[in-house]
């Protein structure tokens, strides 16, 4: 992705996947990575701990909305 922003910050990697299948399944391409706070503690990716979802810029909008229909 050229421009990314991110989308929102939730609490694990299984929530993570599940809202980057539901944007999948929207047309939105998404990718994960761990939140500042959890690579400086646990150092590991899968290892717990907050996990930011990040869409490309142009689908924000599509995104959100996605997110909302998840109930996030």
């Amino acid at each position: 992705m050229s421009d990314s922003a991110r989308l929102t910050v939730v609490g694990n990697s299984i929530e993570a996947e599940m809202l980057v299948a539901a944007l999948r399944s929207a047309g939105v391409t998404s990718f994960t990575k761990l939140a500042d706070v959890a690579a400086g503690a646990y150092g590991i990716p899968g290892s717990g701990g907050p996990v930011e979802v990040w869409v490309d810029a142009d689908d924000l909008e599509r995104a959100n909305e996605v997110l909302t229909d998840t109930g996030r």
